[in-house]
């Protein structure tokens, strides 16, 4: 039996398509399971956050995450779950922890899920496949021993960037494999199997949680999609100067990247899926490094729009005849360490 052991149940869609892209994966070398660490109430999540908004009169942002709460719900009967409470000890089980921020510890939710790093499973097969610390620091590490105790268990460590390999290193005082996020190991061919049929086009395609977005710049996406002739429709959050605001499925917020003219994001995923449906996107920055990282190996810095001049950064197009097979290259060493480490 292969065990998961990762956030699938967050109101995210990236979390939601790595879980199950490293599964699809994993079916390759047996039965696959997701393990129920009980992280998180994503019902609390969204009362409070309806609540806040609800006092002060944000109504229609409300009803935006009430929604979503309710698609991600039905969403989360795609994954087969297992209790960490009946979780065995067998020979022939293998645990894979990640990917996403698991190792984060400068959050206090993950720090508080002491699971994430092994904590209460069986000390022989444990491997991780590419989670990130963000910006986290080695001395976060050291003040947090147990994890220390609980890394140096694994039997093999993959991580998805030079920032975590770097400080996971001096944890465990061996090397680490550098691979990409799951979500890179399959093509779009796979995803649109599960992508849902929604009419929609000329639109730019805003995903973000908003952290990024200024007033000086929300006046320039609209004066970009003025330009255009185009819509911006955000997915997953509400914003007022967006013409829609919407919520998705998981199999519609695919659906919504296959048809957009434009992406403009600051997510870690939404640039994973821009890559993998080959979209014209620009990246704002968001302090986030697993983002700049994966620009920067991709050989597409050009598309962190530094400056807010977004007709400038999308001056060039992105010939994806070049990008994509370095996409797949990055993405096979994921697959050759999932192949290493259970064969």
């Amino acid at each position: 039996m292969l065990h998961i052991v990762t956030v699938y149940d967050s109101l995210n869609y990236g979390s939601f398509f790595q879980a199950h892209a490293l599964q699809w994966e994993l079916e390759k070398y047996g039965e696959v399971t997701f393990v129920d660490i009980h992280h998180q109430s994503t019902f609390k999540q969204t009362l409070k956050s309806c609540a806040n908004k609800f006092l002060k009169g944000k109504f229609q942002s409300m009803s935006l995450d009430y929604r979503n709460y309710k698609k991600f719900s039905e969403a989360k009967k795609t994954f087969s779950l297992t209790d960490i409470s009946k979780i065995g000890s067998g020979k022939d089980d293998y645990f894979f922890f990640g990917s996403d921020e698991i190792w984060n510890i400068s959050r206090e939710k993950i720090k508080k899920s002491k699971e994430f790093f092994g904590y209460g499973f069986p000390e022989k097969n444990r491997i991780s496949v590419a989670p990130s610390i963000n910006r986290a620091t080695i001395e976060q590490f050291k003040d947090n021993g147990y994890i220390e105790e609980e890394l140096l268990k694994f039997k093999a460590i993959s991580v998805r960037d030079m920032h975590t390999k770097e400080v996971i290193e001096q944890v465990v005082k061996k090397e680490c494999s550098l691979v990409a996020d799951p979500t890179l190991m399959h093509p779009k061919a796979t995803y649109s199997k599960y992508q849902a049929k929604k009419k929609a086009d000329n639109y730019i395609m805003l995903y973000t949680y908003g952290m990024m977005l200024n007033s000086e710049l929300k006046k320039k996406i609209r004066s970009f999609a003025d330009e255009k002739g185009l819509k911006i429709i955000s997915v997953g959050r509400w914003f007022d100067f967006c013409d829609e605001n919407v919520d998705a499925l998981p199999s519609e917020f695919l659906s919504y990247v296959d048809n957009a003219s434009y992406i403009f994001t600051d997510t870690f995923h939404g640039l994973m899926f821009s890559l993998i449906y080959e979209k014209q996107f620009l990246v704002f920055p968001c302090n986030n490094i697993k983002v700049e990282e994966s620009l920067k190996i991709l050989e597409l810095q050009e598309r962190l729009c530094m400056n807010g001049n977004i007709s400038e950064s999308l001056n060039n197009t992105i010939d994806y005849s070049l990008v994509t097979p370095r996409v797949k290259a990055f993405g096979n060493k994921t697959k050759e360490f999932l192949k290493n480490s259970v064969e």
